[in-house]
């Protein structure tokens, strides 16, 4: 028994030398490929598995540096010491203005960390820096957590900026209500939007709106642009309370400091149009006098909710030279414009009815006067600011001249035409209808019986119907 043991502890002792002699050269070819690839040895991952990771060191400001740390590690996320070097930076997005993000290179590579300065251009929440490179032929990345780059000092404010998607500009009022900024059925109020020097919004600028000094009844307002950081509303200074009570012309200015900016030109009118689904009428009233202006049969615009109509009075229509030779003036001179979405050199296509109710016409001693004797005369303002001029009359029944504003200011006025004048260029304003008939006007304008009665309109009003109004900034004087 005691020499069967022994035989068989031999056999295992020669059983577990046969293993190490063949475990031995396996160990010996492991330790000569680590030696040649040191990011493989002691359980170091291959170097498919390397990845990167990105650290922004302190808090981030538009324009100014700040440090990115960036770490080789592998898939535990341990630091490869041995990693040579090699990864670049991008990420961050342009400003509004078109600066672009600098990225310093990362060339201090010590025990697998690297770093380098980085400069954003673009204020945001939830920036990321992705760290990227080749490591064995093998692209591998790594990206930053989220952070936050703020804008830098309000360098500008503005009543509009493209980059971000802002239009604050004032648009035309009524006079004594509040001013807007748009067309919409629900006006948003005239916005003021603050910009560092890359285009970005800043918030917390004090800003003060200020029209003419000498307007009476003017509304002055201070406030701060506000919102929250990283949304649509963020430095934007809103006044919501803005008025004037007097007719015509103006720009608003708003400073903040020494930044200052002033708005496009807008006007203080009589009244502004209603827009229903197919035609837009307003009324205004001046004088005693009153004027119903309506836009009709709107062709190449999808709908009428973006356009409007104003309507201001601007004087006795003889001040502006309507007065022909052999009639005196008659009525108020009235502005109208139509603007808004969708309004362009070549659309919408559509006619002008300028309406005396019977009242207005009594009140100018005009009821014994023949409907043929009336006519229209139009400014020659455009919108487009061309001056190629029109065709028309310089004189109440005078012949047909081309008539100019080399200026663009409606110096020059001029009777229009008869839409069947001989020799009457395509596309010039003419008059298509002078009518105290009800029925007429329906047929002219396209319109139903209750549509007509909407204007209003009644038997004994007068209409008369331009054709082919725009572009036209219309200023209008009945004769």
């Amino acid at each position: 028994m005691i020499r069967t043991a022994s035989v068989a502890r031999g056999r295992d002792a020669r059983s577990r030398l046969l293993v190490l002699l063949a475990v031995i050269p396996v160990v010996i070819s492991l330790l000569i490929a680590g030696a040649a690839n040191p990011r493989s040895v002691l359980g170091a991952p291959g170097s498919n598995t390397v990845t990167f990771g990105v650290v922004i060191s302190g808090s981030v400001t538009a324009g100014t540096p700040f440090t990115v740390t960036v770490t080789a590690q592998d898939s535990r996320g341990r630091t490869v010491n041995s990693y040579p070097g090699g990864a670049t930076l991008s990420g961050l997005a342009a400003s509004p203005s078109g600066a672009a993000a600098t990225y310093g290179t990362i060339s201090n590579w010590n025990n697998g960390v690297g770093s380098t300065t980085v400069t954003a251009r673009k204020s945001q929440t939830n920036a990321q820096l992705t760290a990227s490179g080749l490591v064995d032929g093998v692209t591998v990345s790594g990206q930053s957590t989220a952070f936050s780059v703020a804008p830098s000092t309000a360098a500008s404010i503005a009543f509009i900026s493209t980059a971000n998607g802002f239009n604050g500009q004032p648009v035309d009022a009524k006079f004594d209500t509040a001013i807007a900024s748009s067309l919409s059925s629900s006006p948003p109020p005239v916005k003021v939007i603050a910009l560092d020097q890359f285009g970005n919004r800043v918030g917390g600028v004090v800003v003060t709106m200020t029209a003419p000094a000498n307007l009476d009844g003017t509304k002055i307002r201070t406030t701060s642009s506000s919102g929250s950081f990283g949304q649509a509303t963020y430095g934007e200074a809103s006044f919501n309370d803005l008025s004037i009570t007097e007719f015509g012309n103006y720009q608003l200015t708003a400073t903040a400091g020494s930044l200052t900016a002033t708005s496009t030109s807008f006007e203080i009118v009589a009244d502004l149009a209603k827009c229903g689904a197919a035609s837009c009428k307003n009324t205004g009233r001046s004088a005693g006098a009153n004027l119903q202006i309506t836009y009709s049969s709107l062709t190449g615009v999808s709908t009428l909710s973006g356009l409007t109509l104003t309507t201001s009075f601007i004087g006795d229509a003889s001040t502006a030279g309507c007065a022909g030779s052999d009639v005196g003036s008659i009525g108020e001179l009235s502005e109208v414009r139509v603007q808004g979405a969708g309004v362009t050199t070549a659309q919408p296509s559509f006619q002008l009815a300028v309406i005396l109710p019977k009242l207005t016409l009594q009140n100018l001693g005009l009821t014994s006067r023949a409907v043929d004797t009336y006519n229209l005369c139009l400014g020659a303002t455009r919108l487009d600011g061309g001056t190629t001029g029109w065709e028309g009359r310089q004189t109440l029944g005078g012949p047909l001249v081309t008539l100019t504003d080399p200026d663009n200011d409606g110096v020059f006025w001029g009777w229009a035409a008869d839409c069947g004048t001989p020799g009457l260029d395509a596309g010039n304003p003419c008059v298509s209808l002078k009518t105290k008939n009800a029925g007429q006007l329906q047929a002219e304008l396209g319109m139903t019986k209750n549509e007509v009665k909407n204007l209003p309109f009644e038997s004994s009003d007068l209409a008369l119907v331009v054709d082919e109004p725009y572009p036209w900034d219309v200023k209008v004087g009945v004769h």
